[in-house]
C-alpha cells in the first residue's frame, strides 16, 4: 500500500489471480475495473493514496479528527470513536479469494494491538473511511479484514467490469476453465458489465454465478458478438434482469430484439450497434411498456421511429 506522506503516488491497487486489473492510465478501460453507479461513468475510482481519498468529504476539513493509517494498529482504537458518515464512499473490487499475509494475531505488538486489528465492530466503523482502491488492498490483508469488507454493504452501486479473457484459466494442458465467481456472489454484486463476450460467455456466466438467475439487475454488454440466440438465452434465464445496456454489439438483429425483449425492463441503453433501425424502436416501444428511461445511439434511425412513441 503507497503511503502518501512518504512521497510514493503509485495506486496501490494490483493485479491479482488474472481476475481483476486496475488499468494504470488515467483514462480509458483496462482489462477489468470498477465504476461507480452505471458502468459508463467517467470517474475512475482507482486513485492514488492520499488523505482526500482516504476521508469523506464531509469530514475532509475537520481538523479535530485523526487521519486514518495502517502504519500503526492504534489508529484503529482512535477510529473507534468516530462514526460512520452517511453516503460515504464504497469499496472496489477485489478478486483475490486467499491471502499469503500474515493475520494480525501474528503481527508483533501488545496484545491489546492485535486485538484491536481484527477487532470486527471497530472494522466495520474503519473501512468506511478508505478509497475503493485503498479498500481493494484491505481485503488482501488478512482473512479477517476480508471477511468484514466482503460484506455486501460494502460494495452497494458498484459494477465489476469483466473482459472475457478475465473469464478463464488455461490449465496446463491448454484448455480454459471458467474462473469462480463465487468470491462476486459472497459480496452480492447485482450488475455486471462484460466487454468482449460471446454467446458461449454468456452461458457460462449465466452457469457460474450463483445470483444470475434472479439476483442480476442490470446487465450491460459492450464491444461484444452476442447473436439473437444469446440475448434471447441471456434474458430469458436472468429473470432479475430490469436494466440492459448494449454497447457496440453489431452481430444480433432487429428480429433478435423482438424475440429477445421483456416487459419487466424499465432502463434500456443501445448505442453503436449497427443492426438497429426503425423496426428496432417500434420492438422498444411495443414490448416495454415500464420503460422508463431510454438512451439510444444509432446511425439507421429516421424520423419515422419517433411515430412510435
Amino acid at each position: 500500500m503507497s503511503n502518501p506522506r512518504n512521497g510514493d503516488t503509485k495506486p496501490p491497487c494490483l493485479p491479482r489471480n488474472g481476475l481483476v486489473k486496475i488499468p494504470t492510465q488515467p483514462n480509458g478501460l483496462g482489462s477489468a475495473s470498477i465504476t461507480k453507479g452505471t458502468p459508463a461513468v467517467k470517474n475512475r475510482l482507482c486513485q492514488p493514496s492520499s488523505v482526500p481519498a482516504i476521508l469523506s468529504p464531509a469530514l475532509a476539513h475537520r481538523s479535530d479528527l485523526p487521519i486514518p493509517s495502517l502504519a500503526s494498529p492504534l489508529s484503529l482504537a482512535t477510529l473507534a470513536s468516530v462514526s460512520s458518515p452517511p453516503g460515504a464512499s464504497l469499496v472496489g473490487l477485489n478478486a483475490s479469494e486467499g491471502s499469503d499475509q500474515p493475520s494480525p494475531e501474528r503481527l508483533p505488538g501488545s496484545p491489546s494491538e492485535r486485538q484491536l486489528a481484527v477487532d470486527e465492530k471497530i472494522l466495520n466503523r474503519l473501512f468506511w473511511y478508505f478509497s475503493a482502491c485503498e479498500k481493494c488492498v484491505l481485503a488482501q490483508v488478512c482473512k479477517a479484514w476480508r471477511r468484514v469488507l466482503y460484506q455486501p454493504k460494502f460494495w452497494v452501486g458498484l459494477t465489476p467490469v469483466l473482459h472475457t479473457k478475465e473469464l478463464y484459466n488455461i490449465l496446463p494442458g491448454g484448455e480454459k476453465e471458467f474462473v469462480s465467481l463465487q468470491g462476486f456472489a459472497v459480496r452480492g454484486f447485482d450488475g455486471f458489465c462484460l466487454v468482449g463476450v460471446s454467446d458461449l460467455d454468456i452461458c457460462e456466466f449465466i452457469d457460474n454465478y450463483p445470483l444470475s438467475k434472479k439476483g442480476v439487475k442490470s446487465m450491460s454488454l459492450k464491444r461484444s458478438t452476442i447473436t439473437d440466440a444469446g440475448l434471447e438465452v441471456m434474458l430469458e434465464q436472468m429473470q432479475g434482469v430490469v436494466r440492459l445496456e448494449l454497447s457496440g454489439c453489431n452481430d444480433f438483429t432487429e428480429a433478435g430484439l423482438w424475440s429477445s425483449l421483456n416487459a419487466r425492463i424499465t432502463a434500456l441503453s443501445v448505442s453503436d450497434c449497427i443492426n438497429v433501425a426503425d423496426d428496432a424502436i417500434a420492438a422498444i416501444s411495443q414490448l416495454l411498456p415500464n420503460l422508463t428511461e431510454l438512451n439510444l445511439q444509432a446511425y439507421h434511425v429516421t424520423d419515422t421511429a419517433l411515430a412510435y412513441f
